[in-house]
């Protein structure tokens, strides 16, 4: 996963996993008692769905999804990507190729099984 792909990830999906719930919702904004810190009585986490980023005003920081993951973590960008990679199960571009050409090669062959009778009758092979 490439911070592009990770940066398309919902935030509030992955509060979600994490069983954080939002406490308020105002327009595109979601408030959450902030994930940073354990003492949180009053919301001041906010979470944008439209532009995808969060900032808690507590801790004067916020960002993307990949912020957050490195703030909460303590872990630097490839460990965070490899922790959406795993929790998220996106594959890397080569392997989406991979399957991508092995799908066209299974659609090819039952095409072929699905031709070649009509293509033998038309040339007078019996089968």
């Amino acid at each position: 996963m490439n911070s592009i792909q990770a940066k398309q990830i919902p935030i509030e999906n992955f509060l979600g996993r994490l069983n954080h719930k939002p406490v308020k919702t105002s327009g595109a904004d979601l408030w959450y008692h902030s994930p940073l810190r354990q003492e949180d009585k009053t919301p001041s986490f906010k979470v944008n769905t439209i532009l995808n980023t969060w900032y808690d005003f507590s801790y004067g920081g916020g960002g993307s999804i990949i912020d957050l993951l490195m703030t909460m973590y303590n872990d630097d960008v490839s460990c965070v990507l490899n922790r959406l990679s795993s929790s998220y199960g996106v594959v890397s571009p080569v392997r989406q190729f991979e399957t991508a050409r092995a799908q066209k090669n299974l659609l090819l062959a039952n095409l072929n099984l699905r031709v070649l009778p009509i293509f033998l009758r038309k040339v007078c092979m019996p089968f």
